[in-house]
């Protein structure tokens, strides 16, 4: 019996002892014997638990099952037609429901998961693979950026999964997810990281932007499940995948930067607060976009910086041509805009920005957004001039109460005109939300330009309309 083996042309001794060692396993195989001693590999279990394994291992504890208990009224049947209508008999029962996944992330047992995961809310419980079952309470949630942080109810010593950076993400690198697809408990996939900085257009009409996508295979229930490194470190949340129904090798995740942002507002406050950076952006011009010899097709350049804010405090300038922020392209101000909404107060924010052609690298702290940037918004995008109503606003609009706030103003050309929004109209409501005074006006609005779109309920005079706009 003839044994083929690969020679590899090593050099001097090297060549020498693996050549004698392949000779020394022909003989063997050729002889029957077991190729190989036993004693000097490691044992099989070493040899299977590769990195994937080990990460599984480390962080597979802390994934948890998060579904809802509910009393729900069966109607039971007796198999009499007349006597079930005129005589209905209920049983309730306790029923269960898997509405996705979640992963711890301290000590303290804080849970990150997708606010659509627990926007149903209801009774919210979570279970861990070892079969432990707690109760979760809402901490808070973020909607615009579909996450929620939940608090298991219990004083035991719970794992958790660290978090990563997800700016050092690389494509092509290996990921794994683990959730509970279909209802299948801790199920694991893994994959790569096909792209980064994607942007995904919903069915609503809104744009999610800035997204990891992977080809680990994501399906209805892996929601709100980690994306984890080969370290077994958390990258992302899993919030999406591609089309209808079941994975076809497209999925997405919130990354875990934008997500630890979220959780330690909402762990100090219990609320996500905005961040403002003080400055105004407009999209370049043809002209000045051929002098850049920039490569894209579009560009945005600051216009304005608020003496002493923070983007003046970062080094910015009039005339800089922003690039990226934290590495995701700004090509207009809609990038720019949907990109800050990842960022809370405090936090800092990594801009490069082109200055005389060539490129600088800025950090700029954030601040709290004013609540007077509000009125900005409306009339220098929405071209819509509001004020408290006050005793004379009201005499003189002949308004029958001051509930509300009062358009003085709409300049012309502007939405707000091609609305047909005209002086005098009385906001009631901003996204659906009652709007009693300016402050509530201002404070609604601000939550509606994270989201890039805000509806008017307006009334005038005994009519009620509603009016939507882009900002």
């Amino acid at each position: 019996m003839r044994s083929a083996v690969a020679v590899v042309p090593l050099q001097g001794q090297g060549f020498a002892l693996v050549a004698g060692a392949l000779i020394a396993l022909a003989a063997e195989a050729q002889a029957g014997a077991p190729v190989g001693d036993p004693g000097k590999y490691p044992p099989k279990d070493d040899l299977r638990r590769s990195a994937v394994v080990l990460a599984v291992e480390r962080a597979g504890p802390a994934v948890v099952n998060v579904y809802t208990e509910e009393m729900v009224a069966r109607l039971e049947s007796s198999g009499d037609f007349f006597r079930d209508i005129f005589e209905p008999r209920f049983r309730r029962k306790l029923e269960m429901t898997s509405l996705g996944s979640g992963v711890i992330i301290d000590s303290a047992g804080h849970v990150l998961t997708n606010f659509h995961v627990v926007q149903r809310g209801a009774r919210i419980k979570a279970a861990l693979v070892d079969k432990r079952e707690y109760e979760a309470k809402v901490v808070g949630s973020d909607p615009d950026l579909d996450l929620a942080l939940l608090k298991l109810q219990t004083d035991d010593r719970l794992p958790f999964v660290p978090m990563a950076d997800s700016t050092e993400l690389l494509v092509g690198e290996t990921v794994i997810a683990i959730g509970n697809p279909f209802g299948l408990s801790h199920t694991v996939t893994t994959g790569v990281v096909s792209a980064l900085h994607r942007n995904i257009h919903a069915p609503d009409g809104r744009t999610y932007y800035d997204f990891v996508q992977t080809d680990a295979s994501i399906n209805p229930g892996n929601s709100g499940g980690p994306l984890l490194n080969i370290n077994g470190e958390l990258i992302g949340i899993n919030t999406a995948i591609y089309g209808p129904g079941a994975s076809i090798g497209i999925g997405f995740a919130i990354p875990v930067n934008r997500a630890r942002r979220v959780v330690n507002s909402l762990i100090a406050t219990g609320t996500v607060s905005q961040a403002y950076l003080g400055l105004d952006l407009a999209a370049l011009g043809e002209a000045d976009l051929k002098k850049s010899r920039l490569p894209q097709k579009s560009a945005t350049r600051v216009v304005s910086v608020e003496p002493g804010g923070p983007a003046a405090k970062g080094g910015v300038q009039v005339g800089d041509i922003v690039l990226t922020v934290e590495g995701f392209p700004i090509e207009t101000p809609e990038d720019y805009a949907a990109k800050m909404r990842d960022y809370t107060s405090g936090a800092k924010v990594k801009m490069q920005v082109q200055r005389d052609g060539k490129p600088v690298d800025l950090v700029i702290v954030a601040g709290e957004v004013p609540l007077e940037l509000a009125d900005r918004i409306v009339e220098g995008q929405l071209g819509i001039t509001v004020a408290a109503i006050t005793e004379p606003l009201r005499v003189r609009y002949r308004l029958p109460s001051d509930r509300g706030v009062l358009v003085t103003a709409v300049r012309g050309g502007s939405p707000g005109a091609r609305a047909r929004i005209k002086p005098g109209d009385v906001i009631l409501q901003v996204n659906a939300v009652d709007v009693m005074e300016l402050r509530d006006f201002r404070q609604v609005l601000l939550q509606a330009r994270r989201r890039g779109e805000v509806v008017f309920m307006v009334k005038r005079d005994r009519r009620v309309g509603k009016y939507g706009f882009k900002l």
